[in-house]
């Protein structure tokens, strides 16, 4: 019969650090997040940390639906920096779309239609 054999795990920092955080209370982990907002607001400026509780506060005052869809937007933001910087080095925009899957495809497409049929924060709404 074969030995057991024990295996000893070593976590790198990183790793530990999870682990430490997985085993926080929601209470322990909302204070640690508030504690590292804190820091970052210190290392500020005076204007740019205004600037931030402004936008904390117009975040703060959305609704659950709203923020979820704040998020969403932030996360489109991104990938279209990723497209138009891909497009920048020569991709064509339209070789990429191509590529696509039909439902990704017809999102694409409906995302398009909704964003060209709105007008840009810079129009005025009627």
């Amino acid at each position: 019969m074969a030995e057991d054999t024990i295996r000893t795990w070593t976590l790198t920092e990183d790793e530990a650090r999870v682990v430490q955080r997985m085993r926080m209370s929601p209470e322990q982990r909302d204070a640690e997040r508030e504690s590292h907002r804190q820091e970052f607001l210190a290392r500020l400026s005076p204007e740019a940390r205004q600037s931030e509780r402004s936008r904390r506060d117009r975040f703060d005052a959305l609704s659950p639906a709203e923020r979820r869809a704040h998020m969403a937007a932030r996360r489109l933001a991104r990938e279209a920096r990723l497209l138009k910087s891909a497009s920048d080095a020569g991709v064509p925009l339209v070789a990429i779309m191509a590529t696509l899957e039909a439902g990704d495809s017809d999102a694409v497409t409906w995302l398009g239609s909704q964003l060209s049929s709105e007008p840009t924060p810079s129009e005025p709404r009627n």
